[in-house]
């Protein structure tokens, strides 16, 4: 019986992948129990463009005149989530573009003969359709006994994300079997009250009495609810012996479009720390997923820059995040654990940029079999209340979920039960508030075991391949 991450693969396997060029270009195969050929694929982009517009329109992404409780009141009260009726017609309307008839019928008869068990899916998607909450794609599911059924991709099959085959060549760190053992290190909204960043808390009052129960009984001794933590923390946490065999960060992250290489992990570092990224308003330091790759190893180079670009006197020190006379690789300073949780904005978004990279591509370089992530902007709780709900604790609630399924001895499928009883609550009590895909939906597994690639001769291109097919 295979294994991939803590997922047994006793069951049938998809594969869906695809690249954006002049169109998008997709292919898929069934993988197990028998491998079958290849079903090539292309999408027009004057039939995609229009749909990702009216997505990105319903994601929680503010706009230049709004707050985020005005963002929130936009897309839970107009926009394509404000309602399961305009959701599943968007859905349907990507599931004609995205999932062939062949390929849904496939996956359809696959979960009816399978006893309605749901099959895993690999999904590598373009760039230009990574935001797109694949799990609510609709499928149409017909037995002999019953009317075809409408469901969606989640409910027939748990879906795991690929991440680009080349990071497995020269891996920082081979990772480590997985575990539902051992501690888990919470970095749980690290704040230092000194600093000049104005950034909203996670979450309020008496919410973090429940992360410091779970470090009480699981938690590894160098965890943390809003205190300082800095990248130095962090790496002594993860080479101490008693290393934690889980990472679950509940935090704020720092994007920008297009550039995955400066998405980074907000903690407490001072501006002297050393690091690639700029500082944030004199007083911050980040730990972008460049410093997650590179480490020190070229701090020769950097550190005269850095005390340039900040203005820092050519006297002053320079902390470092780990030993200062060693250059040591990131995946050597901070050795990602097996399973890595970041409850965070934009924690996911490596596939949305042309060339994949971010915090889980750095995670996993470093050692992660298994990272959950979210590929845009989760509201807080204080955002929810602000518009209205003044009793839900969503994002508490989804966190807590989270954590409990990475404690699991299969994570996967654990979040994928999760995610199928949301969309349950979101079907029968459509509750913008507590049930909104727009939370649960945003996160996405992504899977690092390590695995062989095959460099002798050239690959050739989906373009070609389905220029094949049609001939």
């Amino acid at each position: 019986m295979l294994e991939m991450s803590g997922v047994l693969l006793n069951r049938p396997v998809f594969y869906l992948r695809g690249v954006s060029r002049d169109q998008d270009y997709f292919y898929w195969q069934q993988r197990l129990p028998k491998p079958s050929a290849r079903h090539a694929f292309s999408v027009k982009r004057t039939d995609l463009d229009p749909l990702l517009d009216k997505l990105n329109s319903g994601l929680p992404i503010q706009r230049a005149d709004e707050t985020m409780a005005r963002t929130l009141s936009r897309i839970l009260t107009t926009e394509v989530f404000s309602s399961s009726k305009l959701e599943q017609e968007l859905s349907s309307q990507l599931s004609e573009l995205l999932l062939p008839k062949d390929f849904a019928s496939l996956l359809a008869q696959t979960y009816i003969s399978n006893n309605r068990s749901p099959s895993l899916l690999e999904l590598t998607p373009s760039s230009l359709t990574d935001l797109i909450p694949w799990e609510l794609l609709t499928i149409e599911v017909q037995s002999k006994s019953a009317k075809p059924e409408i469901l969606r991709l989640i409910e027939v099959a748990d879906i795991v994300r690929s991440v680009p085959a080349g990071l497995h060549l020269e891996r920082g760190r081979v990772a480590e079997p997985a575990s539902d053992t051992g501690s888990a290190l919470y970095v749980v909204d690290p704040f230092d009250q000194n600093t000049d960043i104005q950034l909203d808390a996670i979450f309020q009052g008496d919410d973090y009495s429940a992360f410091r129960e779970r470090i009480e009984t699981t938690g590894h001794p160098l965890s943390t609810v809003g205190a300082k933590f800095t990248r130095a923390h962090l790496s002594s946490a993860l080479r101490s012996d008693d290393a934690p065999s889980r990472l679950v960060y509940v935090g704020h992250v720092l994007a920008l479009p297009g550039s995955g290489a400066v998405t980074s992990l907000i903690l407490t570092d001072p501006r002297e720390m050393y690091g690639v990224s700029s500082s944030i308003a004199s007083s911050n330091r980040p730990l972008s997923a460049t410093d997650l790759i590179e480490g020190t190893v070229f701090s020769d180079k950097r550190v005269s820059a850095l005390k340039a670009e900040e203005g820092l006197s050519s006297r002053l020190s320079i902390k470092w995040p780990g030993p200062a006379e060693e250059k040591l690789s990131g995946a050597a300073l901070w050795p990602m654990p097996p399973r890595v949780l970041l409850i965070a904005c934009n924690s996911g978004a490596d596939m949305s940029n042309p060339e994949p990279f971010g915090l889980v591509v750095a995670a996993i370089n470093a050692g992660a079999r298994l990272v959950t992530a979210s590929r845009w902007t989760l509201p807080t709780d204080r955002a929810f209340n602000e518009f209205g709900a003044t009793a839900s604790k969503p994002l508490l609630e989804t966190s807590l979920a989270l954590d409990a399924a990475h404690s699991s001895d299969d994570p996967v499928s654990s979040i994928a039960d999760w995610q199928r009883g949301q969309l349950k609550r979101w079907l029968s009590d459509p509750d913008p508030l507590s049930a909104s895909p727009i939370l649960w939906a945003a996160f996405s597994n992504y899977l690092g075991d390590p695995r062989p690639v095959n460099t002798r001769g050239p690959e050739r291109s989906m373009a070609s391949e389905i220029q094949s097919s049609d001939q």
